[in-house]
């Protein structure tokens, strides 16, 4: 299923929170980013097709502002009805896309409602002040709608705070798959579009199995 995020008012501190960095299994606290720089935190998970559709994206954003800003990402959803966003996997993820940044498990999903995280991905920019600048979207993009990813609605807001320019104040929310988990909807996060691209491949496949069965038929 889908929603909008809520946007979490801008002029926020940094929720305050205490997490397992499951890259190291260090404990990572948010005073951590008290450091007089940015700070990109998002909310994501493992299986969610609208953020492994922003991974190739992420990592060039990474690449590219990685040494001006601290990227930091959370993964709240629910282990038990989607066991490949235990820590396990997110740990391999992150080694499979060459990421090093920190990868935090909130298992109590207490730290996702703080951020009002309603959706993945979520992103939340922080100014050097520890202040929210923007939370949003990444970009207009998603999954089969045809529409280029760029990142640029979040990387622009980056760079504007970077060069010391206004953010702009048009600021889109997210609008991805609902985290799960007990105070959360039952994440359904697969669009119309995938569910037909599904069935046409079950179809082919029965069809597929039709045609070996007469062909066997017919020897």
């Amino acid at each position: 299923a889908l929603t909008y995020s809520s946007m979490l008012e801008l002029g926020t501190k940094i929720p305050h929170f205490e997490l397992k960095n499951v890259l190291d299994d260090s404990i990572y606290v948010s005073s951590f980013l008290t450091n007089n720089k940015p700070s990109l935190i998002m909310i994501i998970c493992n299986h969610c097709p609208y953020v492994v559709h922003y991974h190739e994206e992420l990592k060039r954003m990474n690449r590219n502002l990685g040494e001006q800003i601290d990227f930091l990402a959370i993964s709240s959803n629910d282990i038990e009805n989607y066991p490949q966003d235990g820590p396990d996997k997110m740990k391999e993820l992150f080694s499979d896309l060459g990421l090093t940044f920190p990868y935090l498990f909130d298992e109590t999903q207490n730290v996702a409602k703080s951020f009002k995280a309603e959706c993945t991905p979520e992103f939340y920019l922080f100014d050097n002040s520890d202040m929210l600048v923007y939370r949003g979207r990444m970009d207009e993009s998603s999954p089969g709608n045809d529409i280029d990813i760029t990142g640029n609605d979040l990387r622009n807001a980056c760079l504007s705070l970077l060069n010391g320019n206004p953010i702009s104040t048009e600021q889109h929310p997210s609008r991805d798959a609902i985290l799960s988990g007990n105070n959360f909807y039952l994440n359904l996060s697969i669009n119309p579009l995938i569910i037909s691209l599904i069935i046409i491949k079950i179809i082919d496949k029965i069809n597929i199995a039709i045609t070996a069965i007469n062909i066997i038929s017919s020897v």
